[in-house]
């Protein structure tokens, strides 16, 4: 009797688990059903290919204005896309976890892989390591660009909590845009507080623990974190708004003219690493009207399939890219110096070489099962992607 009751609840507990796989892998494949945006795919692939191009050190002798232009926007529409894509029902211990899957865990591998391949270096140590990877910021990493990972944790662990135990009591759009300006404002005088590479050359690299590194900073930069959950829960309030985005003439004409007016007259720029930052309300305003613009231009990108599936490709590859570009595009653009030819060219060709490259490795690990495992987020994400907003 003992033996058949056993059986019995074997085969019960059987059922249920198929049954349990079968609803995960249907929730898996109606979540991988949905209807993809071309605008926010097309974002994402411009915004990181705009982060590679204004982290060329060519652009930045020659083209400064350039950069400085795109540097208005470039990662607050990365923070604002981050945040339209951002599943608002998440708890707030579900997204530190998978958040940490995706990104921490990546971000601590290469850390001290670059650690133990370069334990040969005077000013690679066993501190400097620890500091790379307990306080995460710019000013702590060899690879600088690798901040925006451990800061993009705790943005998005920050955005669960206020939208779950905040957003419920923000009933109407007016108490919703008086948090967001509250927030920008709060934002602008703490980044203030803290000293920059330009003014204070201590802050452009440390490799020990002191108290000097909280004149620069916080652990994972959570002194702009205000100012970064802006632009985040920005997006995530406008959704739906950016989701069927209809650009209209008069808009693009308004925003076109709040940009430039704001440009040309204050000249104001954003640097979260360098922890630069101008006015509280010109800043984002600029940034705002900025965002809608590359959005208009992602929609009208998006009409064309091709350059939609390129460009979203290379958003599905961007943590990869936003890793190794910088040191694969410093290597590539040195070596091409040595070629006689006009620079603009070694600046193209290093630019795809650094953003074809990472991808290539993207690429490699997928097909890898133990560096996938260790690089690349374990569930959740549609085929192994590893776009640093999801």
């Amino acid at each position: 009797m003992s033996a058949l009751i056993r059986s019995r609840t074997r085969a019960l507990g059987g059922a249920v688990g198929v049954e349990r796989q079968t609803a995960e892998g249907q929730h898996a494949i109606a979540a991988s059903a949905r209807p993809r945006s071309a605008l926010v795919d097309v974002g994402k692939g411009l915004g990181i290919l705009l982060v590679v191009f204004g982290h060329n050190a060519w652009v930045a002798d020659h083209l400064l204005w350039l950069d400085e232009v795109i540097s208005t926007f470039r990662l607050p529409l990365f923070f604002f896309l981050a945040g339209v894509t951002f599943p608002a029902g998440r708890s707030v211990a579900d997204t530190a976890r998978r958040r940490a899957d995706a990104l921490l865990k990546p971000f601590a591998v290469v850390v001290l892989a670059y650690a133990i391949t370069h334990a040969a270096r005077a000013d690679v140590t066993l501190e400097s390591t620890a500091l790379s990877l307990f306080y995460a910021t710019g000013f702590t990493l060899v690879w600088v660009p690798m901040w925006f990972l451990p800061h993009l944790w705790l943005v998005s662990v920050a955005a669960a909590a206020y939208l779950q135990w905040l957003a419920p009591r923000l009933t109407t759009v007016r108490s919703r845009v008086m948090a967001l300006a509250a927030m920008a404002w709060a934002g602008a005088y703490v980044i203030h507080l803290f000293h920059n590479p330009v003014d204070d050359t201590a802050c452009m690299h440390h490799t020990r623990f002191s108290a000097d590194l909280f004149a620069c900073g916080l652990p994972f930069s959570a002194d702009v974190l205000l100012l970064s959950g802006f632009f985040f829960l920005t997006g995530q309030h406008l959704k739906r708004r950016v989701l069927a985005l209809q650009p209209h003439p008069l808009w693009i004409a308004v925003a076109a003219a709040i940009f430039a007016a704001l440009w040309f007259g204050f000249h104001q720029t954003i640097n979260f690493n360098f922890r630069s930052y101008g006015h509280a309300l010109i800043v984002p305003l600029q940034a705002l009207a900025a965002i809608y613009l590359a959005l208009t231009l992602c929609h009208t990108l998006g009409r064309w399939q091709t350059l939609t599936r390129v460009l979203s490709y290379v958003g599905r590859g961007s943590l990869f890219i936003l890793v190794f570009h910088s040191p694969l595009q410093a290597k590539a653009l040195a070596w091409l110096a040595r070629w006689p030819g006009p620079g603009v060219v070694s600046m193209l060709l290093s630019f795809v070489a650094a953003v074809g490259l990472s991808l290539l490795l993207w690429e490699g690990v997928r097909r890898q099962p133990a560096l996938s495992w260790l690089l690349l987020p374990r569930s959740g994400t549609p085929s192994r992607q590893v776009d640093v907003t999801v």
